[in-house]
């Protein structure tokens, strides 16, 4: 397999995109992000250093968020005295390039201003070390084509940029060292070393009440390169509970070595992870570029953590972690990386003891896992998360306490763990508590509404609940829902046979008590009983009780009635709340799911109905449409699906802000569901769990017209595989 190199770039400055290329140009290595903004930028242009795991409440009055650690990137040049600095010099740029190369993990700049006297440029590279995860590196580099004296303002800014902050009420600043502390007593320090290169005259440091700054003055000589490079090491007083292994800041590491280090790291990844679409250049670029995006938030670093549904972008959604994680990110991990696989679902386990809690306050029993979830599985929704554009009034939405589908989401990555690694030990380092529990709770959910004719079955239902649709809240009988409810109680059936064969040969491994026999046999009464989707004439399911009946009407049409482009679609107010019209794929999620279940003229006729109703306000959409299209054997058709996934951060968006608050920032779940898409819907991956001790890896390849070969490497069962795909061979060999 070849490596092709992987580069996105943008030309010419553009002072209003500075939203989207902060996040285009993200860096990363799990332990935190790095938006890429410019050296210059202040925390009006967002720059953010975003920390993994670590949260804050402001005030009462604000959302509890992740924190954005001092910004230790901050450099700012002097010439002759004269300011160079993007966007106040813009006026003064005539040249200017931004880039990411994924191949190293390495966002570079390149700025030329026009002065007076002459011609003077910047470049910069700067990365997260995938090798030293509290460590961040830059090397600032100036160039002028006249003589000139220089000075570059290189420090640590402290006034960070926070969407319900600030969250630091106080600092404690030194020499090259900025802590920002909490109310709550969390607190988050950056160092860092400047090492200057070039005819230095002169070297200060300024100690503000919250940034220290280093103050580099220069004589430069025509074309002679000077500057600085900068080794910046972040940590958190949470780093001994998160990380598996925390560390000291080490000065000593040299840009240089710590450069050759970071493409080694990356040469190494791309050698196993790099996927080749032969005949799509443009195709192949997004999906590695989500592939890296994948790689720069995993949380390799710690025991139990999880990827916030923005990744590591910044703030938005809280930094909070969604049902995202587990139903399109994980599958890239097991394949490639299931060690990081396990961590995520380790984050579930660890946050059992706030769904219990969370169930118990709504009124449930078992588990009920958060739609926000924080550190320890906490609720980090608010019951108003929508402001009214009209009355700036907070809105009632029932996001945290009906959307009850998220606990199958956990058991089903539990599932997709154990089947596609091998891997049961996660069972008995807590996950079979998570399952039974995620049982137990939908068994609290389930009522007995209709009364059947006498000697006809009872039907269990599911009321009042949010769908993964969210423009329609409070229905029942969500078809999703209630599918993936009966799921979770066929995999707890299996995961405690899985239990009792094991603990029969290792009594050690788990208790089991007597209650979970009681629990199988009353599973398996149940699961016949729960009531099946309304399908139509036509072969449509359903999508929730007396979805049929509401106003049929197209997006384009629901769209003409808004009084304000940022009004919210959904609630009980929304345009979209009395029509058809639906946020995102909900029935065809269920179907893409157990697409063994149906017949494809019944996925065919449920593609063709909802599409032409679906906003796809959501980035979790897309690939669900565009998997089932390969499964009905339409992959061309599909194909834009793919695209709109694998882009959703490289190109423009759409949609940055919600009234005042900012919900731009990357897309993790759909760079997972573009590969679910390159891997299970154009390669046709199945993976037959074992009978009789023999498991299957087989393909039913649906590759678009134009493709001419795809090939990647993955990993089942702890065996590594190499696959090359065409539109008349598929070749699997075990490396």
């Amino acid at each position: 397999m070849s490596m092709k190199k992987l580069v996105i770039t943008e030309m010419n400055y553009n002072k209003e995109a500075y939203a989207h290329f902060g996040t285009k140009f993200l860096i990363g290595n799990g332990y935190m992000g790095v938006r890429g903004t410019m050296e210059e930028y202040g925390a009006e242009y967002m720059p953010a250093v975003n920390i993994a795991g670590v949260y804050n409440l402001a005030s009462p009055e604000k959302w509890r968020e992740s924190l954005n650690a001092p910004n230790p990137f901050f450099a700012k040049l002097f010439v002759d005295g004269e300011e160079l600095s993007l966007p106040n010099s813009a006026d003064k740029v005539v040249f200017h390039e931004h880039k990411l190369c994924l191949t190293c993990g390495i966002h570079f700049r390149k700025t030329t201003f026009k002065t007076a006297k002459g011609n003077v440029t910047i470049e910069t590279q700067r990365f997260a070390s995938m090798t030293n995860f509290n460590t961040l590196a830059i090397k600032y580099s100036v160039v002028s084509d006249y003589d000139c004296l220089s000075k570059i303002v290189s420090g640590i800014d402290g006034v960070v940029w926070d969407i319900n902050g600030p969250h630091f009420t106080s600092f404690n600043v030194t020499d090259n060292v900025v802590t920002g502390i909490c109310d709550s007593g969390v607190s988050v320090t950056t160092s860092a070393k400047d090492i200057p290169f070039g005819d230095v005259t002169n070297s200060k440091i300024e100690n503000g009440e919250k940034s220290t700054m280093n103050e580099l003055s220069f004589s430069a000589k025509k074309g002679v390169e000077f500057g600085f490079s900068k080794i910046a090491f972040v940590q958190t007083s949470l780093d001994d509970k998160i990380s598996k292994e925390p560390r000291k800041a080490n000065f000593l590491l040299k840009y240089d070595d710590l450069r050759n280090e970071q493409k080694q790291y990356w040469e190494e990844f791309w050698k196993n992870s790099f996927v080749s679409i032969e005949g799509d250049e443009k195709a192949e670029i997004a999906l590695n570029y989500s592939i890296y995006s994948l790689q720069i938030v995993a949380p390799r670093h710690a025991n139990a953590l999880s990827i916030p549904a923005r990744g590591l972008s910044g703030q938005v959604y809280k930094g909070a972690v969604f049902w995202d994680t587990e139903m399109f990110m994980l599958d890239y991990f097991i394949l490639n990386d299931p060690k990081t696989a396990k961590t995520l679902l380790k984050y579930r386990v660890d946050g059992l003891k706030g769904a219990l809690e969370k169930a118990d306050r709504e009124g449930y029993n078992g588990a009920f896992y958060a739609w926000e979830s924080h550190e320890d599985g906490i609720e980090a929704c608010s019951k108003f998360n929508v402001t009214d554009v009209f009355t700036g009034r907070a809105v009632r939405t029932y996001f945290d306490d009906k959307q009850v589908h998220i606990s199958s989401a956990i058991a089903y990555g539990m599932k997709k763990y154990v089947s596609m690694t091998g891997d049961y030990s996660i069972l008995f380092e807590g996950g079979l508590d998570v399952v039974v529990e995620c049982a137990n709770f939908y068994l609290s959910l389930l009522t007995s509404r209709i009364f059947p004719k006498a000697g006809s079955p009872r039907k269990l239902e599911i009321l009042d609940v949010v769908g993964p649709d969210e423009y329609h809240e409070r229905v029942s009988n969500n078809a999703y829902t209630n599918r993936m409810a009966k799921f979770v109680f066929e995999f707890t059936l299996e995961a405690l046979n899985i239990a009792k064969k094991a603990i029969k040969k290792n009594p050690s491994l788990y208790p089991f008590p007597e209650s979970l026999n009681a629990l199988k046999a009353g599973l398996k009464k149940i699961i016949p009983d729960m009531i099946d989707p309304k399908v139509n004439k036509d072969g449509v399911i359903e999508q929730f009780d007396g979805y049929f009946d509401l106003e049929d009407v197209s997006v384009d049409e629901v769209r003409s009635r808004l009084k304000d482009p940022r009004e919210y679609w959904g609630g009980s107010n929304g345009v979209a709340y009395p029509t058809q019209v639906i946020k995102q794929a909900d029935v065809v999620t269920m179907l893409a799911i157990f697409k063994d279940e149906f017949e494809k003229e019944t996925m065919q006729a449920n593609l063709d109905y909802y599409e032409p109703r679906t906003e796809h306000g959501s980035s979790l959409s897309a690939c669900m449409y565009g998997l089932l299209q390969c499964f009905c054997d339409v992959p061309d058709c599909a194909y834009p699906m793919f695209l709109k996934s694998a882009e959703v951060d490289i190109v423009a968006p759409k949609k940055l802000w919600a009234g005042g608050i900012y919900i731009g920032g990357s897309h993790p779940a759909s760079w997972g569901g573009a590969y679910q898409m390159l891997v299970y819907g154009f390669a046709g991956l199945k993976h037959n769990t074992k009978t009789k001790g023999k498991s299957s890896i087989s393909f039913d390849p649906h590759l678009p017209k134009h493709w001419k070969r795809v090939s990647f490497n993955m990993t089942i069962e702890g065996k590594k595989y190499s696959v090359k795909i065409t539109h008349d061979k598929v070749e699997l060999n075990q490396i």
